[in-house]
């Protein structure tokens, strides 16, 4: 298998994984009957893994992996500390909230990446 092969397998394992993750997280929430907290976890960890497969080019930096740790870990804590309703709320209302974060993280990666290069 050559390493073009190997990468795209790689990628789709990365994607169905992160499809797994979300919907683990999801339930994990659901199932205490804490739904609106549940789908705002997904919300975060989709739109984040969204923007770390596009801006995958950088993995090989220390600085994405970081950068990338710190944002979930950012985001782990408004999930987890800020009150969030009991209610399930629609996908529809979900988006524009999923688009906001993936360009949120994919600017922050951006960013640290274009001061990482220009400070080195």
């Amino acid at each position: 298998m050559n390493d073009e092969t190997s990468n795209s397998v790689f990628i789709n394992l990365l994607q169905i994984g992160a499809a797994a993750a979300g919907s683990f997280i999801f339930f994990f929430f659901v199932v205490p009957n804490q739904p609106g907290r549940g789908g705002a976890a997904v919300v975060f960890a989709l739109g984040g893994i969204m923007a770390m497969r596009a801006c995958w080019n950088l993995s090989h930096h220390a600085s994405f992996w970081l950068t990338l740790a710190a944002i979930f870990a950012i985001q782990g804590g408004l999930v987890f500390f800020l009150p969030w309703s009991t209610e399930r709320f629609p996908g529809i209302i979900l988006l524009p909230l999923g688009l906001a974060d993936f360009v949120i993280v994919y600017g922050i990666l951006k960013l640290v990446h274009k001061f990482h290069t220009h400070g080195s």
